[in-house]
């Protein structure tokens, strides 16, 4: 299990970037399975990705695993707290890393929130993702890597999406 540092408080990631496309577009690309399939955890091509449960609705969540290449696998949870059409998305976040066998590696992520905002820019949306209570700044770095993939497929997925993030 690689060492963690507990952070002196809970941390925040905070990631904006533009859309070549109108918010409803991409505010669809999170509302069915058959869209988020092509870019939710989809930032290592090498992980074996399976939707167990899919429901978006306030109440509602998704239920994941990720197969890594070392046979580890993820089980990720998600509970929507907020869906405001097409402005706003909120869900708890978390997870559990197993091994094959089902015995815990020790590593369990829970109690953080994921919001993404939609802001209309003309022909453009601004997508405004934060993080709140990442409890070390080992997943700070970790999630920061890993949604900066999400976005740059679900940029491939909309078409014309722009790589570049904006400091905020």
């Amino acid at each position: 299990m690689a060492e963690t540092t507990k952070a002196a408080a809970p941390v925040a990631l905070n990631m904006k970037r533009v859309f070549a496309v109108p918010r409803e577009r991409l505010f669809a690309a999170f509302a069915t399975q058959e869209q988020m399939d092509h870019w939710m955890c989809r930032d290592a091509a090498d992980h074996v990705i399976k939707c167990l449960k899919f429901d978006f609705r306030v109440g509602g969540g998704i239920e994941t695993e990720i197969r890594t290449p070392k046979k580890d696998l993820y089980r990720m949870h998600m509970e929507f707290r907020e869906i405001t059409r097409p402005s706003k998305i909120s869900f708890t976040w978390g997870h559990e890393h197993v091994a094959m066998d089902g015995k815990s590696l020790g590593e369990t992520l829970t109690g953080t929130l994921v919001t993404f905002e939609f802001h209309d820019r003309g022909d453009s949306t601004e997508l405004e993702l934060t993080h709140q209570f990442l409890p070390t700044r080992h997943e700070y770095d970790d999630h920061k890597q890993g949604w900066a993939g999400c976005l740059d497929e679900l940029g491939e997925f909309v078409g014309k999406g722009q790589r570049n993030d904006l400091r905020g």
